[in-house]
């Protein structure tokens, strides 16, 4: 529902309920050893702070539409040492 993930591949928000129309939630891992905060409103994400703690980089999609992290000013990307 929040968070879909293979190694090296992230889908945020890959089948949100129509009843969490707004949230957030902190933590949550992905495979890769990555780390996500994500928070959303109107069905649509509004922010999303990725760790690496492994200091690869995913591929980053959102409800299945692929994303440039590095130009999409809600995503926040930080490889951890």
């Amino acid at each position: 529902m929040l968070l879909q993930s293979q190694t090296g591949d992230i889908d945020i928000l890959p089948a949100l309920p129509a009843s969490w129309s707004s949230g957030k939630i902190s933590g949550i891992r992905a495979r890769g050893n990555y780390e996500l905060d994500i928070e959303w409103a109107d069905h649509q994400l509004k922010s999303a702070n990725i760790r690496s703690y492994s200091g690869k980089t995913p591929t980053v999609t959102v409800m299945g539409k692929p994303i440039n992290y590095k130009t999409d000013p809600r995503i926040k990307f930080v490889i951890i040492k």
